[in-house]
């Protein structure tokens, strides 16, 4: 039988770690391996926002300046930008759009591109950093844009516009004015259904609420006002708190008193309250589509929070797990993952703690998959990566080893410990993003000795 090479590459808060390995079959042995120790010994570089592109894994550094770049070898791992560009600036929030790479930078606040290369990058929009953004098809303008909220420097307060963008400076203009809530920037980018873009965002007197746009002044305005007056009808939505299900978009939202499931079409008549829990205050919150089906985790009849499946034009959510109490609150804080048919989840189960749990859209199916930190409420707190050479990769705490980098292919029998990059109990992994580039995995993590 042929055996498959593969790589696995972390990297590291000072450098890149890789950890190089040879995968015969179904497991293998992986050892860590230092690509390039960026800030020189036990200092931090803190590699962040890891972003493929051109041929390349790009990213910035919190504590070392530049925007970097790697082709996972020491040599090859270099400033992409530096003094004849960006200087000695930080680069941040780094994505790909219309085949450039953006990012901003920090000290002089500016909205950067590039084709690639070596210092190359232009300015697209100076004093104005991005607070994330979501590429969008725009049917009034019949082009693709890219629409960020974006944080206007040259105001004396905290004041953030909407953007459009095709990534050159003439082609980026604002739409669209709106105030901080309680210290939290808005607009807030949620996701696009039935070709409108739709974001939370605040205006004076009143609280965040849900709004459209297809990406000019005219066409942005409210969508709903869930809770009238200066009470906000919907929370700081993003990622895993809404998901869009056909052609609609689910998400958490207040009403009268507590807050419930929420749907909308992008019409006004169209944005209803969904749910029939019994509970006042159903909380739900980190929602998956998978399967044709919309799962989240909330409340529900029978508290605490629990695992919910519903199906398009269903009028009730069922539940596919069972607790008598809520044995930890940070267990429900982290995405779940698909993953060979599955969706992968963390669960505090009454008696084993936080730990990996799975499920095939059934409550017989609906299964822990390894109490890893074993033991009565000891917490492994799953944190979810990616998929990578046929494994689920993910970061888990076990006594007496920290988080650590971990896999599995679904069993309690193939769940195991990858590496201890950080020996001994220390942990290694506090950030839990991961990138797959040139057939090799890149996490970040910190082996104790060089930060």
């Amino acid at each position: 039988m042929r055996t498959k090479s593969s790589t696995i590459k972390t990297t590291m808060f000072t450098l890149l770690l890789s950890a190089l390995a040879q995968v015969f079959a179904q497991a293998s042995a992986q050892s860590p391996e230092l690509v390039k120790d960026i800030n020189v010994g036990s200092n931090s570089s803190q590699p962040q926002f890891l972003t493929v592109f051109d041929d390349h894994l790009y990213f910035g550094t919190a504590l070392y300046s530049g925007l970097w770049k790697t082709d996972g070898t020491e040599s090859g791992t270099v400033l992409a930008e530096g003094a004849a560009t960006i200087g000695t600036d930080y680069a941040t929030t780094l994505g790909v759009f219309h085949d450039k790479l953006y990012f901003n930078t920090f000290s002089s606040p500016a909205f950067w591109s590039t084709t690639g290369g070596i210092d190359q990058a232009i300015v697209v929009k100076d004093q104005v950093t991005s607070l994330g953004g979501l590429p969008y098809f725009s049917p009034e303008l019949n082009q693709n844009i890219f629409v960020f909220a974006g944080r206007d420097h040259t105001q004396p307060v905290f004041q953030s516009k909407l953007y459009r963008s095709d990534m050159t400076t003439i082609g980026t203009v604002s739409f669209g004015n709106f105030i901080s809530d309680n210290n939290s920037p808005t607009p807030n980018l949620i996701g696009a259904v039935n070709n409108n873009f739709l974001f939370s965002a605040t205006e004076t007197g009143e609280g965040r609420e849900l709004y459209v746009t297809q990406g000019t002044t005219v066409s942005t305005g409210l969508l709903k006002d869930i809770k009238p007056g200066s009470i906000s009808g919907i929370s700081n939505v993003s990622g895993s708190q809404a998901a869009t299900l056909g052609n609609t978009f689910y998400f958490p939202g207040y009403k009268d008193i507590g807050q419930g499931l929420w749907k909308t079409d992008s019409t006004t008549v169209g944005t209803i309250e969904v749910d029939n829990m019994t509970v006042e205050f159903s909380s739900p919150n980190y929602l998956n589509k998978f399967n044709g089906s919309l799962y989240f985790f909330a409340d529900g009849a029978a508290p605490p929070s629990q695992l919910f499946r519903m199906n398009a034009n269903d009028d009730e959510a069922i539940p596919l797990t069972s607790r008598a109490f809520f044995s930890d609150e940070a267990c429900n804080s982290y995405d779940s993952m698909e993953f060979n048919g599955e969706l992968y989840f963390p669960f505090a189960d009454d008696g084993a703690g936080c730990e990996l749990w799975k499920t095939d859209g059934t409550l017989a199916g609906t299964t822990q998959v390894k109490d890893i930190n074993d033991g009565d409420n000891l917490h492994s707190h799953p944190k979810f990566l990616a998929v990578f050479d046929g494994w689920l990769y993910f970061v888990a705490l076990k006594e007496g080893l920290g988080f650590e980098l971990w896999k599995t292919k679904g069993f309690e029998s193939n769940t195991v410990l990858v590496a201890d990059i950080n020996p001994g109990s220390g942990s290694s992994i506090s950030n839990p993003q991961a990138v797959v580039f040139n057939d090799e995995l890149y996490v970040i993590a910190n082996d104790g000795v060089h930060g």
